[in-house]
């Protein structure tokens, strides 16, 4: 669905119910699509951070220049 950004100024409750029920809403401006109203939804699974140790290092010289040098 498209509508124009001051009709959506009007009808917000109305559109975010719409996109959260998986319809495409595009706000339009002058007839050209401004924006795309999304559900925020929050991520299938949380996060955990870590899972690269042991498998990413750094070179010995990573702090040397190419003279050799530590910087």
């Amino acid at each position: 669905m498209q509508i124009d950004i001051r009709q959506a100024a009007t009808q917000l409750c109305k559109l975010g119910e719409l996109a959260w029920q998986g319809e495409e809403v595009v706000i339009a401006r002058d007839g050209e699509p401004y924006l795309y109203l999304l559900p925020c939804r929050g991520a299938a699974t949380p996060r955990r951070p870590g899972g690269w140790e042991d498998r990413v290092g750094m070179a010995p010289d990573f702090d040397e220049d190419a003279a050799g040098r530590d910087r």
